[in-house]
């Protein structure tokens, strides 16, 4: 005979494990167009501990995240599911980051960060707003542009290795 409340243990953590987030992260706007939210960066120490969380995007809208209200100066960083990393520190106005992405590149979970603009160690409490628009909303024009890339690249070992330059000897 079968335990029943192991049974709907075990269909449940199923259920849950296919909705899974990256561990330490909160998934945020899953389903829904927008959130306001309160989140909080903390310091311990010479360490910063930035706030983060997963957000959902399909490709083509504007995903928009701005700090509507902050403890101390901060900035956001946003990277796509595939690798393109979008920051600001004072596009919001009054020291308040502001990050559009109009036109998100793919489906998937974008990683939002939210810390101190210099990377210092500091607790700090701040709101939040979360929206997915349509593309070219007056809300997000301009788009915030890319910054760089986290794309990897060959590890070194299986690169062509450069030919040394005329006079130089080979390694």
């Amino acid at each position: 005979m079968v335990n029943r409340t192991l049974l709907s243990t075990a269909v449940a953590a199923a259920a849950l494990s296919a909705l899974a987030v990256p561990a330490g992260a909160t998934n945020l706007l899953g389903s829904t167009s927008s959130a306001i939210i309160s989140g909080t960066t903390f310091g311990f120490g010479p360490s910063a501990m930035p706030w983060t969380a997963e957000v959902w995007s399909p490709p083509g809208v504007c995903l928009r995240i701005a700090v509507l209200a902050q403890a101390t100066d901060l900035e956001a960083t946003v990277v796509a599911p595939n690798g393109t990393v979008f920051r600001d520190d004072d596009g919001g106005g009054a020291n308040r980051p502001l990050v559009k992405i109009n036109n998100t590149p793919n489906n998937g979970w974008y990683t939002v960060s939210i810390n101190h603009w210099a990377g210092a160690a500091v607790s700090a409490n701040f709101t939040l707003s979360l929206e997915r628009v349509p593309v070219n909303s007056a809300s997000c024009l301009p788009g915030t542009p890319p910054s760089a890339s986290l794309q990897a690249t060959a590890p070194k070992a299986n690169r062509a290795p450069t030919p040394p330059a005329a006079g130089q000897a080979g390694h």
